[in-house]
């Protein structure tokens, strides 16, 4: 079950309409605002962050 690492919310109990991103691995500023969001959280590649995160980041 996909989780978001920002928030908490799961795709199962948030509803269908949620969707989930992965982190960008590549260097940029979308990963460095993740980043600073996130804080020293070691990151994997499967962790990802919801659609409600992703839009009140940017």
């Amino acid at each position: 079950m996909e989780k978001c690492i920002f928030c908490g919310w799961y795709r199962r109990t948030n509803g269908p309409a949620l969707r989930f991103y992965g982190i960008p691995r590549e260097p940029g500023l979308k990963r460095v605002k993740w980043l600073c969001a996130i804080g020293d959280r070691e990151l994997s590649p499967k962790d990802k962050v919801c659609s409600f995160s992703h839009i009140s980041m940017f």
